[in-house]
């Protein structure tokens, strides 16, 4: 069936639901992923049940295995990367030795281990100037989780010096791989793909988890979800700009790019921090790194959601998390400063 058509509560699958099903959270949740990464589902689950035909435990190990894959390809693409850069290998274990990845992939199979391969691999490609190879890769980034579609025109524009040198390429190469994998979903109507996009748009605004200045959007808003999601929207095109034109290694505008935009964001998940850590390895940042290590805080809202049933994403908790963030943020800026300034007037002593 249709992911895009259906939800579980919808009557067309009523026989999905009977007393041997397990216990499935979600069921009036739409499908709002990219096509790719229902496509890679679907060949997952036909391994899982051609693997393990009798046992839905031993079908759920299997079914992470797009998870896994993607954790080993990050670790190969940063390798390659720090090499490029003539970084000492050993900083790899920022992704490989970091707990949080180890959870969210190795134990929970979030799909976003294959998301940061590809941006990761993006890079190496866009080091090497292989812009076609760059474009195809965010492409389909893009089509498991909407946002990296973003990145392209900031490799195209990252830069330039005149209009140019800007890099068609990245932006068009992907366009016979969108219509590959929309093929199997081209009979979706128009109702169906603007009633999907509202879904996936909580990602800026609507719902609420672990948000940070989100909170502040949200305040100036009058607390209007609609009003809040269109700042939001109007900041992250204006985030894409900044990055476009910002002249800084490509890893560090990508890196300031996307914590821009979980700033921003009503819902920050600890496997977010995904899209991230890799990037460290290259650009260290100490709130990057501190932002990470303290991430799974955010797990906290769990024990009130099991107890009253209730789920309060955006609690006093998150600030445990952002406050030190902040402040090491701030920290490090005005320390910079400080040592740029205290450089600079030990060079005019010494002339």
């Amino acid at each position: 069936m249709n992911p895009y058509f259906f939800t579980p509560t919808d009557p067309e699958t009523a026989f999905l639901k009977d007393e041997t099903s397990p216990k499935v959270t979600g069921w009036n949740v739409r499908a709002g992923y990219g096509p790719l990464w229902e496509i890679v589902e679907r060949q997952a689950f036909r391994l899982a049940a051609w693997a393990a035909p009798r046992s839905a435990a031993r079908q759920l190990l299997w079914m992470k295995l797009p998870s896994l894959a993607g954790d080993l390809c990050v670790l190969g693409a940063l390798l390659a990367l720090l090499r490029s850069h003539g970084l000492p290998w050993p900083r790899v274990i920022i992704w490989a030795w970091c707990p949080l990845t180890w959870v969210e992939f190795w134990g929970e199979g979030h799909m976003d281990s294959l998301l940061a391969a590809l941006v990761v691999a993006a890079l190496l490609a866009a080091r090497r100037e292989r812009w076609v190879l760059a474009g195809l890769l965010l492409t389909a980034g893009g089509l498991i989780k909407w946002w990296p579609f973003l990145l392209l025109p900031i490799f195209a524009f990252h830069a330039i010096r005149h209009w140019r040198g800007v890099r068609w390429r990245v932006l068009v190469a992907g366009i016979p791989l969108v219509a590959l994998a929309a093929w199997p979903y081209a009979t979706l109507s128009r109702e169906l793909w603007s009633r999907n996009a509202a879904y996936m748009a909580g990602f800026l605004g609507g719902w609420r988890n672990n948000d940070s200045l989100f909170g502040v959007i949200w305040y100036l808003s009058g607390q209007n979800g609609d009003i809040a999601k269109r700042i939001s929207l109007g900041l992250l095109g204006l985030l894409v700009l900044i990055a476009c034109f910002w002249r800084a290694p490509l890893e560090r505008v990508v890196l300031g790019f996307v914590a821009g935009m979980l700033l921003i964001s009503a819902n920050v998940h600890p496997w977010y921090m995904a899209w991230m850590a890799p990037l460290l390895a290259v650009e260290p940042s100490a709130a990057g790194f501190v932002w990470v290590a303290l991430m799974p805080l955010a797990y906290a809202v769990l024990g009130d959601y099991r107890a009253t049933g209730i789920w309060q994403g955006s609690t006093g908790w998150r600030w445990l998390i952002y406050g030190p963030v902040f402040a090491s943020f701030f920290g490090t800026f005005f320390a910079k400063g400080a040592l740029r300034r205290r450089i600079g007037l030990v060079g005019e002593e010494e002339e």
